[in-house]
């Protein structure tokens, strides 16, 4: 039976996800950094179920479903309409994230980029920027199976975990190819961490000064350790851990609470839990509608479109919450249809 809390808990993430993307302040972004994607590993650790345990290709087949299958799909398609991106401008060779521009692929540089897709989930297209997610939660997941399984302790799991990814921090390396490293091994923790936390049956997550321990934990985070779950250093993972925690708790708390809630709103946030992926997947692109508007409204340069992941100086001037609404509505609507979910 499905934990509507669980729905909801999601829901808020990835709102305050779009809204992260919108740029629309800079210690906001980071306050919701500090705790939004490791909730996602988490509860993915809290779902898991033991009897995988006995049945490793059950799971593996469960994640390949639900995370490769989907990562591969949608990254083949954006891949394919690159070059009629850069005709229309949503690619262009002025105007990019941070600095780093666009340009047209040729056909070698598409067979090699599919290539990668296939064999180690990378090289996806920067409209699918947040793709970086279902390739750490596939190998983070596998990572946490393995510890759950062998390492009979979860304080031991976790524990080796926490120092691997330090140390992988540290020295800056990953597992050739594969880039497996200190991101991975964090979203390990945090699933390992999710599924000691349900196996414990400890209740923090009930507890009113939760929501308050997480609210003040984030907010000193945001100030002071400046991290995220992509971005961080071997010094920083402890307390990223501890903080992503005391959020992930009171969402937790706050989720349950809102469940008791019978009406429609309640109901709208359950559905957007459930479809977190669509929201993932389409929202950059559902972001270029609005600074086509904007564009189009202030008469700037169609090659603007292509700024990423939106127009700042106009986010910051109040359009993100059109950028908000439009990257979050738009995905709902096409999560209607089969195909595009």
């Amino acid at each position: 039976m499905r934990d509507d809390s669980i729905s909801i808990a999601k829901a808020f993430a990835i709102l305050l996800m779009v809204l992260a993307h919108t740029w629309f302040s800079e210690y906001g972004s980071r306050w919701i950094n500090m705790f939004h994607m490791p909730l996602f590993f988490f509860f993915a650790g809290y779902c898991f179920k033991d009897k995988y345990l006995s049945e490793f290709m059950q799971f593996l087949r469960k994640r390949i479903i639900g995370l490769y299958k989907p990562f591969v799909k949608w990254s083949i398609i954006f891949l394919l309409l690159h070059n009629v991106f850069f005709v229309l401008n949503v690619y262009n060779g002025e105007f990019g994230f941070q600095g780093n521009v666009s340009y047209p692929y040729s056909s070698i540089e598409v067979i090699e980029k599919a290539f990668h897709i296939f064999t180690k989930m990378t090289d996806n297209e920067q409209l699918l920027g947040g793709y970086w997610f279902l390739r750490s939660l596939f190998v983070g997941s596998i990572i946490g199976f393995m510890v759950i399984k062998y390492i009979k302790s979860p304080i031991s799991g976790g524990v080796l975990l926490l120092i691997l990814t330090m140390m992988l921090s540290f020295v800056n390396k990953s597992v050739p190819y594969f880039y497996i490293g200190a991101t991975e091994t964090f979203a390990a923790l945090f699933f390992v961490i999710g599924h000691a936390y349900k196996a414990s049956e400890i209740k923090s997550h009930k507890k009113g000064y939760c929501l308050l321990a997480g609210i003040v934990l984030v907010t000193i985070g945001a100030s002071f350790v400046k991290a995220n779950l992509v971005d961080f250093s071997w010094l920083q993972v402890l307390p990223y851990t501890m903080i992503a925690i005391s959020g992930i708790l009171a969402t937790f708390y706050l989720s349950q609470k809102v469940e008791k809630i019978n009406n429609g709103a309640i109901r709208i946030l359950i559905y957007i839990g459930n479809n977190t992926l669509t929201i993932l997947t389409w929202h950059f692109l559902s972001f270029k509608l609005v600074s086509l508007v904007i564009i189009l409204m202030y008469q700037l340069p169609i090659e603007r479109l292509a700024e990423f992941p939106v127009i700042t100086e106009y986010s910051v001037k109040g359009y993100f919450i059109l950028y908000f609404l439009i990257g979050t509505i738009v995905p709902l609507l096409l999560s209607k249809n089969k195909f595009l979910k």
